[in-house]
């Protein structure tokens, strides 16, 4: 996540450790499990616009899978 994080420099998939979540959407084409689950900070639904983040539904979409996602605040769980 701290390709994506406020914290970190926010390059997103430019980053190496970014483009570790394509990888993981390559090992699912592979293994084609029935669910995922990819979990990662807000912001990576803004990173490079937006773009890196369509990107990772894109990829997901050529895999075969649908796909949904959701922001949860866990301020306070802790």
């Amino acid at each position: 996540c701290q390709a994506f994080s406020l914290n970190g420099r926010r390059e997103g998939l430019a980053d190496p450790r970014g483009r570790l979540a394509l990888h993981f959407v390559r090992l699912l084409g592979e293994v084609r499990p029935r669910w995922c689950v990819w979990e990662n900070v807000a912001n990576a639904l803004h990173t490079n616009g937006g773009r890196d983040f369509g990107a990772l539904i894109g990829a997901l979409e050529d895999c075969g899978y649908g796909w949904a996602y959701r922001v949860l605040d866990l301020r306070g769980f802790g």
